[in-house]
């Protein structure tokens, strides 16, 4: 059995509140703003689904997003997968107020293995 990946993490220092933070990570209009500019909805509580297609390098890729956790405005983790291909996956996305913003933490966890083609 291959061995996962480490989690990816990245974190940022952003001189926005964490509500404003919060609302660009969860808001549809503003999340086409700067992530996918085709997400039909989105609902910041678990249990929330959603599907939008993106094409890279001719092919079509199925993104299906389900909310597992929201902590407004402190916490949201979406599994990721993609309808009709291997490979598993969380993002989590942790806020933490600073003196002069947000803290934002993003960690993408693989549970299954992607293809590499």
């Amino acid at each position: 059995m291959p061995e996962l990946p480490r989690p990816v993490t990245v974190e940022v220092l952003l001189h926005q509140s964490p509500s404003e933070v919060w609302a660009a990570l969860t808001e549809p209009a503003r999340m086409r703003a700067w992530f996918f500019d085709n997400i039909p909805d989105f609902r910041p509580r678990p249990g929330f689904q959603t599907r939008f297609e993106v094409q890279s390098g001719g092919r079509t890729f199925p993104h299906l997003w389900r909310v597992t956790e929201a902590l407004p405005p402190r916490k949201l983790v979406l599994h990721w997968t993609y309808e009709g291909y291997p490979g598993d996956s969380y993002v989590t996305f942790e806020l933490a107020p600073t003196p002069t913003g947000t803290r934002l933490r993003l960690i993408h966890r693989v549970v299954e293995n992607f293809p590499q083609n």
